[in-house]
């Protein structure tokens, strides 16, 4: 399969993911760039055996160099991965009639289902299923301009694959109160790119009822709670994130405003990234 398209993959210290995620991927697409932010595990040197490794300096999250990451890759066709996840061979395997498609009718990105497990055979099949986002994309089509779990804006159309298509995400310690430290990092950074200070103060302030609020959403009305307790563990790590990011945005100190300024008048804050010389 000869497809004009590059796996564009994100890394720092995925070793165990990548040693079985990119020999699963080569069966399928020839062409990779992978961003590492100096790994230490050898992560580096199993990456170098499959495509172009490029290193940055470590943020904690990777989301500042996805531009940089783009501006790597040669092919028309972008497919956006993180290393726990993993593209099903129904996806992989359409590829080529997915592009063909895409390219016949004016698309420029396409939408993915993600299925998360937040635990080792242990599937979300209720909450968080309608977790969508865009992986597939032509490079100069796409921008990505904040610094945490940031949609990306699309110049043009979007096909939305069926759920025969989807990629699996070994979301571990996404939904786990084992990455508290990860999670207050998010959820700090989350805090500062978002504005309307107001609402997250009156949220804070209202903290019992926003809480309880928030569980009805998640475990009642998206079903959190047919997911058993891994849903009531994934709805209290993700009610705890949300809090976060309210208190966090609601005692933001007015120079850190800028941030959120910046990203409401549409400029990027990619300068974050720096390459490794």
């Amino acid at each position: 399969m000869n497809l004009d398209i590059t796996v564009l993959i994100f890394t720092r210290n995925e070793r165990e993911n990548l040693s079985r995620l990119l020999p699963y991927l080569a069966r399928y697409i020839r062409q990779f760039v992978i961003i590492d932010a100096m790994s230490t595990d050898g992560t580096k040197e199993i990456c170098e055996k499959y495509g172009k490794v490029y290193e940055t300096l470590p943020l904690g999250y990777a989301d500042p160099c996805r531009m940089y990451g783009i501006s790597k890759v040669t092919t028309e066709w972008i497919f956006y991965l993180d290393a726990d996840e993993y593209p099903s061979e129904t996806l992989l395997k359409a590829l080529p009639v997915i592009i063909r498609i895409a390219e016949r009718k004016n698309y420029y990105a396409i939408k993915v289902r993600r299925i998360n497990y937040i635990k080792p055979g242990k599937a979300l099949k209720h909450l968080f299923q309608s977790d969508y986002q865009v992986r597939i994309f032509r490079k100069g089509c796409v921008e990505y301009k904040g610094v945490i779990h940031e949609q990306p804006y699309v110049k043009g159309k979007i096909l939305i694959l069926d759920e025969r298509f989807f990629i699996l995400h070994k979301a571990y310690n996404t939904y786990s109160l084992k990455a508290i430290k990860k999670l207050l990092l998010y959820a700090k950074l989350a805090g500062l790119m978002r504005g309307n200070k107001k609402v997250s103060t009156i949220f804070v302030l209202g903290l019992p009822l926003t809480t309880f609020g928030r569980l009805i959403k998640y475990l009642i009305v998206k079903k959190g709670i047919l997911d058993g307790l891994a849903g009531l563990e994934a709805t209290l790590v993700y009610i705890l994130y949300l809090t976060l990011v309210d208190i966090f945005k609601a005692i933001r100190p007015a120079r850190l405003d800028f941030v959120s300024q910046a990203i409401s008048k549409g400029k990027d804050l990619n300068f974050l990234c720096k390459q490794v010389r």
